[in-house]
């Protein structure tokens, strides 16, 4: 076979699969797709730069049931290496040019489909279009697996506390991998996304750990959404030891504390583990504190992040307020925190936060703040600024009066629910300062007291399209109510307006109904 036709061949993968030939190299257009988990994108495994044919999507965990049933292993399509290890690429351990390749893949899956089909139970394929095809047969759900402190936590009893399982460091001295206790890390802290100076990557080295143990398991069972959120869940985990510090005044590192401003941050290290699942929500690689990759001009280290970008990226998941704003989101908070301007911080969030010492005075003030709850407010100075009994039980909204009877809308009792939901939580009895801030949901920009302004004060004039930010009574009225609703996921009728609203046509006598009179 000449070397184009071999590239028009393009890739047929280790093991083909689809187990389903289609006709002829013609491609259907009336595939039944599903989604799996195990789909291997052969040019990138292969490594194959300009294929001319559909990419392959190999379906592991077909071949691998198929290679169990008949007496097979993982040597039918890996080799071994001289220690002992699994080689993940198909049937080679040495580089190969790209032509080599394409004959590689051609001879070895051709082959072992032939012997397939010969005894008759499946029909593999062996048509280019039947393997290289699109519209695919199958789609990848493929979602990646987080090593959390529970299935932490689940390994290390399994193991015995056996750390040396899987932590290990390099000895240069002696050529091989030991374990050093007290210095166990993160993986990819050695491992990186590629290969470097010999060491496998992250998804090569994850591997070779796990399926050294989990032979019998398939790529589904990690990566298959469903079957993950299956994998059973450890409450109450043991704290995961690293010399870590349970209470931290947060500031840039020692040789920037002159360029800070702000006051240092008071940050519950103890308490942000309870809450995270994952060390990795903040620390991406290593245990090293923030400061000593982001500098507050950014370094070559921390790809130019700067400390100010790593502490407040709203849209980045390991950033204070990018982790804090995604609480916001949900239902117990986003009945008021959805309603509100989005993409920016208050004019109030930086004392919040930045409440500690100045970093100016860290070496004065040093040992004297050992603990979170030394910067909580005092809870005789968060309570509301007049009396609950000054809280109206029934306020009434009749600005729909002309068709439907006034609404009696609950007042003190979502008042209530709404204390509950806050004082039920660590992050919103913290961050949300005085009691008074839980009337500000909806009486925003207005003083709060005992007889705020009314809606109609701001809110009186129809819709103008020159003043956007302020809906006319109505709108106000509805964006504020029926967006909380909507929001938090109670009522759940619909747009049925007579959740709230009773027609003034409707009359509820004895559990029977009269019907609105038609309008003349």
């Amino acid at each position: 076979m000449n070397k184009l036709l071999r590239k028009i061949m393009g890739l047929l993968p280790a093991g083909l699969l689809l187990l389903f030939a289609l006709n002829g190299c013609s491609e259907s257009t009336a595939v039944q797709k599903s989604t799996r988990a195990d789909l291997i994108n052969l040019v990138e495994t292969a490594h194959i730069s300009n294929p001319t044919r559909n990419a392959v999507k190999f379906p592991h965990d077909i071949h691998v049931e198929f290679a169990s049933k008949n007496g097979e292993e993982c040597r039918t399509c890996h080799e071994y290496n001289d220690h002992g290890d699994l080689v993940y690429t198909f049937k080679r351990s040495t580089p190969m040019s790209e032509d080599e390749l394409v004959k590689h893949y051609h001879d070895r899956c051709q082959a072992c489909h032939t012997e397939a089909n010969a005894f008759g139970e499946y029909k593999a394929p062996l048509l280019c279009g039947s393997c290289h095809a699109e519209p695919r047969r199958y789609e990848s759900n493929w979602t990646p697996i987080g090593f959390d402190k529970s299935l932490h936590y689940l390994h290390t009893m399994v193991t015995d506390d056996d750390c040396a399982s899987c932590h290990h460091v390099y000895d240069s001295v002696a050529g091989e991998l030991v374990y050093i206790e007290g210095e166990e890390s993160s993986c990819i802290i050695c491992h990186k996304s590629t290969a470097q100076n010999g060491t496998p990557s992250i998804k090569s080295a994850s591997h070779r750990a796990c399926i050294t143990c989990h032979s019998e398991n398939s790529c589904s069972d990690c990566h298959d959404p469903i079957r993950q959120a299956k994998i059973e869940k450890m409450d109450d985990t043991p704290r995961l030891e690293r010399g870590q510090p349970d209470f931290a005044l947060l500031s840039a590192g020692d040789r920037d504390l002159r360029r800070s401003k702000l006051g240092t941050v008071p940050f519950s290290h103890i308490e942000h583990e309870e809450a995270l699942g994952t060390c990795r929500t903040c620390h991406h690689e290593g245990f090293e504190p923030c400061q000593n990759c982001h500098t507050p001009g950014g370094s070559k280290l921390a790809q130019g992040v700067t400390l100010q970008q790593a502490m407040h990226a709203m849209n980045s998941p390991h950033s204070c307020v990018g982790c804090h704003d995604r609480e916001k989101s949900e239902p117990g908070c986003s009945g008021c925190h959805g309603l509100m301007e989005q993409g920016r911080l208050s004019e109030h969030s930086c004392t919040i936060c930045h409440n500690g010492p100045k970093p100016s005075e860290l070496n004065a003030v040093k040992g004297r703040f050992t603990s979170f709850d030394q910067f909580r407010a005092d809870t005789n100075k968060t309570r509301l600024s007049f009396a609950a009994k000054e809280i109206p039980e029934i306020v009434e909204v009749s600005a729909l009066q002309d068709r439907y009877q006034p609404v009696k809308f609950p007042h003190k009792r979502i008042v209530d629910t709404l204390m509950a939901i806050i004082s039920g939580s660590r992050i919103a009895t913290y961050f949300h300062g005085d009691e008074d801030v839980v009337c500000q949901g909806c009486h925003h920009q207005s003083p709060i007291g005992e007889s705020p302004p009314l809606c109609e004060n701001c809110h009186g004039e129809p819709f103008n399209p020159n003043t956007k930010n302020k809906p006319g009574l109505l709108g106000a009225y509805h964006r504020q109510c029926t967006g909380c609703h909507e929001k938090m996921n109670v009522l759940g009728r619909g747009n049925d307006c007579t959740v709230c609203h009773e027609d003034k046509g409707m009359q509820a006598d004895a559990g029977t109904s009269v019907e609105r009179p038609k309008e003349k």
